[in-house]
């Protein structure tokens, strides 16, 4: 039996549905299953609407290379847009690693936390200016020790990062 449920509860939608529509101003902008929805977004409109993301403008570069509006430059994404096309990053928080300070490959300093009740939601000042988020849960907090005003580590794996074409370019 098919059925259409429209809702607004995002949890819920992801949950429930073996397939999911987004639209945008009407039309519809990705049909997908729940994860092809939340962890491959077609469109900057997907990625900002259905969860959270940190969504960073960049240019495509060669081999999968993209450079950040921000300046730095991360090989090894997975994309297949031409060099020079403008695109968007999306990092959805729950992949962005807190991790001591001592070896980590990159720093942030934590501007904010904020208890979400099942996890903690962190607001990150990270390198070149780029202002990221991290969700973990409250035993990693408690074991990092840190506050707000602290600098961390941070880690972010390339698989976990999203490249989508602005169609606008």
């Amino acid at each position: 039996v098919t059925s259409f449920y429209v809702t607004h509860d995002q949890v819920e939608s992801l949950v429930l549905a073996d397939l999911i529509v987004v639209r945008d101003r009407g039309l519809i902008v990705q049909i997908d299953t729940p994860e092809g929805v939340y962890l491959r977004p077609a469109s900057r409109h997907v990625a900002a609407f259905v969860g959270r993301a940190t969504l960073v403008e960049a240019v495509a570069g060669a081999e999968g290379a993209v450079r950040l509006a921000h300046g730095a430059e991360i090989p090894g994404l997975r994309h297949a847009l031409a060099p020079g096309r403008a695109c968007v990053v999306a990092i959805r928080p729950e992949f962005v690693g807190l991790v001591p300070l001592v070896g980590a490959p990159c720093a942030a300093t934590i501007r904010r936390r904020m208890f979400m009740g099942p996890h903690v939601r962190v607001l990150l000042d990270g390198p070149h200016g780029l202002s990221l988020e991290a969700e973990l849960d409250h035993r990693r907090w408690r074991a990092l020790g840190l506050d707000e005003g602290d600098r961390v580590g941070i880690e972010l794996a390339v698989r976990d990062f999203v490249v989508i074409a602005d169609p606008t370019a």
